[in-house]
């Protein structure tokens, strides 16, 4: 989000409107009119455009209102506007600028995919922290007891013993992606009786929308990726769908080669739609 961005008026010249371009980085901006109202936007693309014809005739000297029909729409919305309105605006933008004004159609700020992104960025919050750091304990413990000389199954029955009763969700998959150890809060949260969900395929445990990202999150672990961080969604016994973040890395066995993998899985209190609404909505009332 840029509260104060470059804006250009009508009446500046193209030369002004190029170095200033050039000067700021810019890739695209708003136009104001004399009122200092909303008219337009201007892009690299169209200033290239403006600047050719103007070059051949007027020598650069020719102001923006002269050239406006060569200019970008400006997409907008409100501060009254609802979320789906801003989505909508971003998403089928040319520019993927939408530019946001008041009631007089004064220009407010200006709001990117990169703020959008910026706000959705989880990895850096407390509960994200602190779902890596039981998925490196969890592996420290599996790596000391390859130290002592357990077999791979051996040491899924120590993993299952000690996770049994942990007070976050863990589980376990092998190289073909079915699940060899999972303790006793997931299957709770989830709503699965105990043990309903050993031997399962990753595929029944995620929904189908996610089947593809799942599969090949295995991949770049099994190959030595990782640890790796994904949002996705777990199938619940009654059918429903629970959003989660799932935090995974690989363990080794006793000759360093990878074993299967082992994910710590934090349930998320929203869907990934009301997430994003409710990110938009914050992203809309810093305008206000």
């Amino acid at each position: 989000m840029t509260l104060n961005p470059h804006v250009f008026s009508l009446e500046d010249t193209v030369q002004d409107v190029t170095e200033g371009f050039v000067r700021k980085h810019l890739t695209s901006a708003p136009v104001v009119d004399k009122y200092g109202k909303l008219v337009h936007m201007i892009s690299e693309v169209a200033l290239i455009k403006i600047f050719a014809i103007d070059k051949m005739l007027f020598g650069n000297q020719a102001t923006l209102d002269s050239r406006k029909q060569l200019l970008d729409v400006a997409d907008s919305v409100n501060l009254s506007d609802g979320v789906d309105v801003v989505l909508k605006q971003l998403l089928k933008s040319k520019l993927h600028r939408i530019a946001v004004i008041d009631s007089s159609d004064r220009l407010q700020g200006i709001i990117s995919p990169k703020d959008i992104l910026r706000t959705l960025q989880g990895d850096q919050n407390l509960a994200s922290q602190k779902n890596r750091a039981q998925l490196d304990e969890s592996r420290d413990k599996i790596r000391e007891a390859f130290s002592e000389g357990k077999s791979v199954d051996g040491v899924l029955d120590y993993y299952q013993q000690i996770y049994e009763s942990a007070p976050y969700m863990i589980h376990s998959v092998d190289h073909a992606g079915v699940i060899v150890a999972c303790n006793r809060k997931m299957h709770e949260e989830l709503g699965y009786l105990p043990g309903m969900l050993v031997g399962k395929k990753i595929e029944d445990l995620y929904s189908e929308e996610f089947h593809e990202d799942v599969r090949d999150s295995l991949k770049v672990l099994i190959q030595g990726g990782g640890p790796i961080t994904v949002l996705s969604e777990m199938k619940m016994a009654n059918k429903g769908l629970m959003a989660v973040e799932v935090q995974s890395s690989v363990f080794l066995d006793s000759h360093q080669n990878v074993a299967g993998t082992i994910s710590v899985t934090r349930p998320l209190k929203e869907s990934f739609t009301d997430m994003l609404s409710k990110d938009m909505e914050n992203i809309l009332q810093e305008f206000e």
